[in-house]
């Protein structure tokens, strides 16, 4: 039965007979190292923000990236570049597209702009890098209150709170306990 079909006669269950979330949160982070970087040509592309080490050639020339970051609870992110030798290329670093263009970047303390490097949600940084190379990234992270869209009926007068990427939310199904009500100061941090 499709779920979103019912009439009202369908509720979730409190609990499957096969359990599928441990076994694919298993899968999920053995195979996550082929998420967070990725290497085509002359380019490494740094797609998700987890701190540990990569290291990969380019053209035979070693390449070793730390990052240090305990995002998405923090807004740092710093990425060491090791090399064995100078080289030119690029390190495209994805841009989330949630953090509305306020991401700062800089290179060795020198601030970069972003506009004349973004490329398909990625900030191309395209250089001569050298032996302890410093990649410094700060993406904000406001606190935001999103309203439910008003001619979504079943949702009329709901919302959620929203700190970067991170979503929080209250859901009846889940809670037996009275309904909650909320209100929203104009500005909070």
């Amino acid at each position: 039965m499709n779920p979103l079909a019912s009439e009202g006669n369908h509720h979730r269950q409190p609990w499957y007979q096969c359990a599928c979330c441990p076994p694919n949160i298993a899968r999920f982070l053995a195979s996550l190292e082929r998420y967070v970087y990725w290497v085509e040509d002359r380019k490494i592309f740094v797609n998700l923000f987890i701190g540990g080490e990569a290291q990969t050639a380019l053209a035979g020339n070693k390449i070793k990236l730390k990052q240090q970051t305990e995002y998405p609870w923090k807004e740092q992110t710093k990425i060491n570049v090791s090399v064995q030798e100078f080289s030119q290329f690029t390190i495209a670093i994805r841009i989330p597209q949630w953090c509305e263009d306020d991401v700062t970047l800089q290179i060795n303390k020198t601030p970069i702009k972003l506009e004349s490097k973004m490329e398909g949600g990625y900030a191309e940084l395209t250089r001569r890098w050298e032996d302890g190379g410093l990649i410094e990234m700060e993406v904000p992270m406001n606190i935001k209150h999103i309203r439910a869209h008003p001619k979504v009926k079943a949702n009329v007068g709901r919302g959620c709170l929203k700190r970067g990427l991170i979503v929080y939310c209250l859901e009846d199904v889940d809670n037996v306990a009275p309904q909650i009500t909320l209100f929203f100061l104009k500005k909070s941090h």
